[in-house]
């Protein structure tokens, strides 16, 4: 199965993806500024600032699809 890093992942729509990924089998990372209340089991949750280069660098080294779901807002806007 493919290595997923959904940016924004506990999002409404981030969080969307990160469950339907995993409930496909897929080696899903989740990376956002908080990590959920009650995790997706088999999903790796990063806590951290996508803004920040190290960060966003670590969460989607190798993976095979990286998926966008960022409120334009903040920093962002």
């Amino acid at each position: 199965m493919s290595r997923i890093t959904v940016i924004g992942g506990t999002g409404y729509a981030g969080s969307a993806i990160v469950a339907e990924a995993a409930r496909r089998g897929h080696r899903v990372t989740s990376l956002s500024r908080s990590v959920p209340d009650t995790p997706i089991p088999n999903v790796t949750y990063v806590q951290g600032d996508a803004t920040d280069e190290a960060t966003l660098r670590a969460s989607v080294e190798g993976v095979d699809v990286v998926v966008g779901a960022l409120a334009p807002r903040g920093p962002l806007a």
